[in-house]
């Protein structure tokens, strides 16, 4: 099964102008003199119509560069299962539908793994 989390991703020239059309925002609590990073959460597990784990992904404006995470939905508590490397089959159909719904919004921002993930 794909670790996500393991891949290293890129958004090729990235604006503001494109991320804010797609619902990104302006990250301040990460954001310094040295980067300027904008990030958006949205639904990648639903239970019921209830989403149970949100997917995070924060993009560096200035290189371009993207990193993700999966949290407990309404918290800011990670996903363990999305980290783990060897995470019991129980939560194989779990992490391939939180995967789904990554490589959904990789595909409609443009978002492609570096040569090195490849």
């Amino acid at each position: 099964m794909e670790m996500l989390i393991s891949k290293e991703y890129i958004l090729p020239n990235p604006n503001k102008k494109e991320l804010k059309s797609n619902g990104f925002r302006h990250n301040k609590l990460i954001g310094d003199s040295e980067g300027d990073f904008y990030s958006i959460r949205f639904p990648v597990l639903q239970y019921h119509k209830t989403t149970t784990v949100d997917g995070e992904i924060i993009i560096d404006l200035n290189s371009g560069n993207v990193k993700i995470n999966a949290y407990s939905y309404g918290t800011n508590g990670c996903y363990p299962p999305f980290y783990q490397k060897n995470c019991s089959k129980v939560y194989e159909p779990i992490i391939k539908k939180i995967n789904a719904s990554f490589h959904t919004m990789f595909r409609k921002i443009g978002i492609k793994k570096t040569e090195e993930s490849k």
